[in-house]
């Protein structure tokens, strides 16, 4: 149990400082893609973090993340908290390379529905074909009972019912084949496709100090606090 007091001190201790950094707290700073965008104020990079302090002032701001493009603004901090809100842009790079894997993507749930369509038919087939020769067995005995049996004309319906199983069993098993060929070239079909589909490299973006990225707590709290932006389009 030793151990138990010195963690909930330091867990206690992270709390209290967050809470403290959040009630001081007078620039909030939100940007999409959240995952790793990077700041810099005054051409300083600053923490990973979407919180900050500042005195009174107008302040440079700029916002990066890989292979987006840089957001350049000013902002006036006076007595009350703002927020900034901003989505980058996505360079042509990152734009193509985007709708590359997306049409690869797609191409991967072709070559899989086409993979499980080949599956189903060929477990369909192989059923099949095992009933086919039970069927093609009765048929042979029915077609012998109706032609030397004398008991009746209930061997001449067994032979009817047997020849229209088989029959139907028969089609079954060429529309099971056709599908097999059908779902081979739709296969081979798709695989080309994709192969002819490269992804570009993306080039290598490191504007920003990027060592350190990681996820940014976020918070919807603020919304609403007024803001000045000059921007500054790149």
């Amino acid at each position: 149990m030793k151990p138990f007091f010195p963690i909930l001190f330091c867990f206690a201790s992270v709390i209290c400082s967050y809470g403290q950094t959040d009630t001081t707290a007078n620039v909030r700073i939100f940007a999409s893609p959240s995952e790793y965008y990077r700041i810099k104020i005054d051409g300083e990079l600053q923490q990973l973090t979407s919180k900050f302090y500042f005195t009174p002032g107008t302040y440079n701001l700029s916002i990066w993340a890989p292979n987006y493009f840089q957001f350049d603004t000013v902002i006036s901090i006076a007595s009350e908290p703002i927020i900034v809100r901003k989505e980058l842009k996505k360079t042509p790079e990152l734009i193509k390379y985007n709708e590359l894997t997306k049409q690869r993507n797609i191409e991967d749930k072709h070559i899989k529905t086409c993979l499980f369509s080949g599956l189903v038919f060929s477990s369909g087939a192989l059923l099949n074909y095992t009933q086919l020769g039970n069927l093609k067995l009765n048929l042979i005995k029915a077609q012998y009972h109706s032609t030397y049996s004398w008991t009746g004309p209930s061997h001449k319906n067994d032979l009817s019912n047997s020849s229209r199983l088989y029959t139907a069993a028969v089609v079954l098993q060429g529309a099971m084949y056709a599908g097999i060929g059908v779902t081979g070239v739709l296969l081979r079909k798709f695989i080309l496709k994709k192969r002819k589909i490269e992804l570009p490299t993306l080039p290598i973006d490191n504007l920003f100090e990027t060592v350190d990225i990681g996820i940014l707590p976020l918070n919807q709290e603020g919304i609403g606090l007024s803001i000045r932006l000059n921007l500054a389009a790149k």
